[in-house]
């Protein structure tokens, strides 16, 4: 069981707590959260940005934090690919809590970083996370 959610409700209540930072209607107390995920749907290396909403598309860490905000929120994709063309839920469970190769190492150092450091640089200096008009979802 992945319990993501736990973490995400600590640093709710601290940033609440701490620096009264958070987004939503007047009786939320959600931070300004990007949550960053692992996607198997994407290739290794890409990574992309996703409009916020709850959906967990069988993703047990996105489901633990969906039961904690209670709201949609956005996040980063960024893309370990399939094991293969298999769908057993074994082997794709081994595959997503493995370790990764050196060669996979390599392109998440070399494309998938680069690419979030730009992409949160570009958030930052603009303050919007999601376009809707965007097609591909990457600033």
């Amino acid at each position: 069981m992945n319990t993501s959610g736990r973490a995400v409700k600590a640093a709710t209540r601290w940033f609440h707590n701490e620096h009264k930072i958070y987004q939503g209607s007047d009786s939320s107390l959600i931070p300004k959260f990007l949550i960053f995920h692992d996607d198997l749907d994407i290739g290794l290396g890409e990574v992309k940005l996703k409009q916020p909403s709850r959906a967990s598309r069988g993703h047990n860490g996105l489901k633990s934090i969906s039961e904690v905000l209670q709201e949609d929120y956005p996040r980063l994709r960024v893309g370990i690919g399939r094991p293969g063309k298999s769908k057993d839920t074994k082997v794709i469970s081994d595959y997503v809590l493995g370790r990764f190769k050196p060669s996979e190492e390599d392109v998440l150092a070399n494309q998938s970083v680069p690419q979030t450091l730009e992409l949160i640089d570009a958030i930052l200096s603009s303050g919007v996370i999601y376009q809707e008009n965007d097609r591909s979802n990457e600033l």
